[in-house]
């Protein structure tokens, strides 16, 4: 059979181009993806940055150990817990100990990135004083290159408060961390807390040193732990991989799309010639193998060709990661032929399941049969389709409507709806077939009522082309159905959010951070001590639960404390009364699955055990409330929020200016909760809105090209039909109207069949969100949904129009007809029928 499909394929290769290129793209995607996410999961152990020059580190546990029915587990803890004094001294007998704090201090004018060190730890990192000496007073500091010159007098943000000092020294920039140096003594009084200890001792003797104290040693490679960039680089390489994972993914999927689409439809096309081999007396068995020879000849050289875009592509693919910031800087793709070979493979997988479908049809076609549905085309879904239709959208429903029995909030997870929305895609263009007619008598009645003979026209050739209305249609649905359900439930979920998190920022005034990672102290302080005002202070933290005696969950949560009644954070309190919230209670969400007054062992942020009683349930609420303690709990966290209720008897304007007085040169500003919903109404986390573009530009490329072919491939069987037009006195401009029309109309198809996508998706989240959250508005970003609307109507008028403009140029006013046999030279012709004298 490879013998007739190669010459097959050379004679009808406009049929099959655009399955060449969505296989070349999809693997060009796949191979490129893959090696992507070959790099973050080979990325290379780089050597130890901060303590590249220590010999022996100790630094408190990092992680929370518990031990479940299931065995020991473990979760890293939120919040450091640090080293106890007494190991200083013990440690200080085997040799020299040099003692390292790690704490936030940030240059008023500087990033909130950098941190804070005494002096004496920097003899074991990689700095290098480049000007200036090492401090000497409470009152200097050396910081890095280009952050403030030597002799500059600055103001400095601790976790304390704000104070002035001298920069003495000034060293060179390194790529891990921007420190600010303060003397031992002032170190250790803006942070008690012991984060690591340098050990000059043998390892050996340090480890029998440790005995049973609640630290770890490092040493060698295993002081890359301690690197301040290791849990950001894992962060980013978590998001490249997710990132690479999507996009990949939808490559395969769209391209098994648009070939299955294709192959359908250049097997409706080949109807009489398929015929023709069944009469000549090829087997079924024959014929589906010449259509799986003919795919895997397409498939080879595109995946061949995709090899070398893969090739190309990922390498630039990863430095377009570094330059968002979604990946480490040091960050490359991998040189490893695996990526590329399985790309390879799936391309050769997509054509073998794209083309599944249209060898079983081509199998199935009886000669006579065959030719006669090669005239009029039949709109009778087989068996096998109905099952396939049908099952996937169970399928689809099924994933839609489990979280709403179970865990509603799981439906607001993308990893739950962006596979929702696909099934549906593919179940809607399976049924294509049963859906197509129905709408397309919807939308092309009116065109026939006010179109007069165009609009008939118009409306008669969908209906009656049904299998390249829906070849067309489908690319249209997929990309139209993709942009509606996936920005449309990105922007209905930030909606919500924003919705809840502005109802539990109640009060007439804010007081948030200004380019700091919260508020320290003295702003709280200061606040608080405004006389007629009325406060409650919120604090990021995280606790940690045993779930049913099996696994260890972090919780997020939040400490607060003030003179406010807790009713200004709004929280929709299910059972219970959050006036019960003390020391010795706790406030969960219904994730938690505890009731009102069962006791409760948690852990908090640095791992210390707390026994305390649910004196409140709560509504999960769309971005997760988490849990409730009071500010005993928070920690050494910096404040997320002030919130501020003024009394109905003090002046506002007096009140403001206090506001702005307390909190002027401390990194906080100042707003009211409206003021603050409308700066944020429009933000959304950026990895996320990365990944929603490359999502939906991919469907789009594939869009364009399954539009153009299967525009390309109707021009061939639509010449007679134009030429038909001409003869019947439709003037060359009536015919191109009517063909423009023809290919709105499709889209216009494609993209209803996409909203019922979206409807059912969005209805599935309004009634997670009524279970969140209550009544909820759905948003549709229609400007985008518009813009991709747009793009799949241009493209579809180009590829069609163009064409019919050609071929109209090419036809003339010549007869439509069979070809009556030129007579042979040197002989008269003779008629049919008439006998030759």
């Amino acid at each position: 059979m490879l013998s007739l499909a190669v010459p097959t394929l050379v004679t009808r290769w406009v049929t099959l181009v655009s399955t060449f290129i969505a296989l070349a793209v999809g693997v060009g995607l796949v191979g490129a993806t893959g090696q992507v996410i070959g790099g973050t999961r080979a990325a290379l152990p780089r050597p130890a940055q901060r303590y590249a020059a220590a010999p022996v580190v100790v630094s408190p546990v990092d992680e929370l150990r518990v031990t479940t029915v299931n065995g020991a587990a473990a979760r890293p803890l939120a919040e450091p817990r640090g080293l106890p004094a007494e190991l200083v001294a013990r440690l200080g007998a085997l040799g020299p100990v040099v003692v390292d704090r790690t704490f936030y201090a940030q240059l008023r004018d500087g990033g909130a990135d950098q941190v804070g060190h005494p002096w004496s730890a920097a003899s074991c990192t990689p700095y290098r004083m480049i000007a200036g000496r090492p401090p000497a007073a409470a009152g200097e500091i050396v910081v890095a290159e280009r952050a403030a010159p030597v002799g500059a007098r600055v103001t400095v943000l601790t976790g304390a408060g704000a104070r002035a000092y001298t920069v003495v020294g000034v060293t060179a920039a390194v790529p891990f961390e921007r420190a600010v140096f303060f003397t031992d003594a002032e170190a250790a009084r803006i942070s008690p807390r012991i984060d690591a200890l340098v050990v000059s001792a043998p390892a050996q003797r340090v480890r029998q040193a440790l005995g049973a104290a609640d630290a770890v040693l490092h040493t060698g490679s295993g002081l890359r732990r301690l690197d301040p960039d290791l849990r950001r680089d894992a962060e980013a390489l978590t998001a490249a991989n997710a990132l690479a994972g999507t996009a990949g993914g939808i490559a395969v999927f769209v391209s098994i799309f648009v070939v299955a689409g294709t192959f359908a439809y250049a097997l409706a096309q080949r109807r009489r010639e398929l015929a023709l081999l069944r009469m000549a007396g090829a087997t079924p068995g024959q014929v589906r193998r010449l259509i799986f020879a003919e795919a895997a000849v397409v498939a080879i050289l595109a995946s061949a060709a995709g090899w070398q875009l893969a090739r190309l592509s990922g390498p630039r693919l990863a430095g377009w990661l570094v330059e968002l910031g979604l990946a480490p800087p040091w960050f490359t793709a991998s040189r490893s032929l695996i990526p590329l070979v399985i790309a390879f493979a799936l391309g050769m997988a997509a054509a073998g399941i794209g083309v599944c479908s249209a060898a079983w049809r081509a199998g199935r076609i009886r000669p006579v049969e065959a030719i006669r549905q090669a005239v009029v085309e039949s709109g009778a879904m087989s068996v096998g389709r109905w099952i396939g239709g049908l099952g996937v959208l169970v399928g689809a429903l099924a994933m839609l409507l489990w979280p709403l029995l179970d865990a509603p909030a799981d439906a607001l997870k993308r990893k739950q709806y962006t596979p929702m929305i696909m099934l549906l895609v593919v179940a809607f263009a399976l049924l294509a077939p049963v859906l197509v007619p129905c709408v397309a008598r919807l939308l092309a009645g009116p065109l026939a009522n006010r179109g007069g003979v165009t609009g008939t026209v118009v409306g008669q050739t969908v209906l009656t082309a049904a299998r390249r209305t829906a070849a067309t249609a489908a690319p249209v649905l997929l990309t139209v159905g993709l942009a509606a359900g996936l920005l449309s439930v990105t922007a209905t979920v930030d909606r919500a959010r924003a919705v809840e998190r502005r109802a539990q920022l109640a009060g007439d005034y804010l007081i948030l951070p200004a380019g700091t990672p919260g508020l320290n102290r003295e702003v709280v302080d200061r606040v608080r001590q405004i006389p007629g005002l009325r406060t409650r202070v919120v604090y990021p933290t995280s606790v940690y639960d045993v779930e049913d005696g099996e696994a260890l969950i972090r919780h997020a949560a939040h400490a607060t404390t003030g003179d406010a009644p807790l009713d200004l954070l709004a929280l929709p309190a299910l059972d219970g009364s959050l006036d019960d919230l003390r020391d010795d209670t706790i406030v969960v969400d219904q994730e938690w699955g505890r009731r009102v007054g069962e006791p409760v062992r948690i852990w908090l942020g640095d791992g210390t055990p707390v026994s305390l009683r649910v004196a409140a349930v709560i509504r999960d609420g769309a971005g997760g409330n988490g849990a409730y303690l009071t500010g005993r709990y928070a920690g050494a966290a910096l404040a997320e929020r002030v919130q501020v209720q003024l009394p109905t008897d003090v002046d506002r304007a007096a009140a403001e200016r206090a506001l702005r007085a307390a909190i002027a040169g401390l990194g906080a500003t100042m707003t009211t909760p409206d003021q603050w919903s409308t700066a944020t109404a429009a933000h959304r986390n950026r990895a996320s809105a990365v990944g929603l573009r490359v999502v939906l530009g991919i469907a789009l490329l594939y869009a364009i090209l399954a539009i153009t072919g299967t525009m390309l491939m109707a021009a061939r069987d639509r010449a007679r039909d134009l030429a038909l037009l001409r003869l019947a006195g439709a003037t060359a401009r009536q015919i191109l109207w009517i063909v423009a029309a023809e290919a709105l109309l499709v889209v216009a198809l494609g993209v209803a069949l996409a909203g019922g996508v979206a409807g059912l998706t969005l209805g599935g989240l309004w009634v997670a969100l009524l279970q969140l959250v209550g009544p909820a508005a759905v948003v549709v970003p229609w400007q985008p949904v518009a813009g991709v609307v747009a793009a799949s109507a241009l493209v579809a008028l180009l590829s069609s129009v163009l064409p019919a403009a050609l071929g109209l140029s090419a036809l003339g006013r010549r007869r439509p007809g069979p070809r009556r046999p030129a007579p042979a030279r040197g002989r008269r012709f003779t008629p049919p029928g008439v006998p030759r004298r």
